[in-house]
């Protein structure tokens, strides 16, 4: 992603919630955020090997709403985790 990124542009200021929604991006996702310049916020970065959108990600997307509302943040970031198996 952030090879992707505009080369000069950042995300300084800004303040997001990532919501990785216990999937593989638990730990990237706000690494690259948080690189890129973003106060970041992390939520559902707990993954169990069941626990994949375990009342955050897509199925939930309360968690997050609530989390923006608490936080004063101005932005969220999804991340979608699919179950293998």
């Amino acid at each position: 992603m952030k090879n992707t990124f505009p080369k000069g542009l950042t995300l300084d200021g800004l303040k997001i919630v990532v919501d990785c929604a216990h999937g593989a991006a638990y730990k990237v996702a706000p690494r690259v955020f948080s690189e890129l310049g973003a106060d970041v916020v992390p939520i559902a970065v707990e993954p169990n090997g069941r626990n994949i959108n375990d009342n955050c990600g897509a199925v939930a997307p309360q968690s997050m709403q609530k989390r923006l509302c608490c936080t004063g943040r101005i932005s969220g970031s999804r991340w979608m985790a699919m179950p293998t198996g």
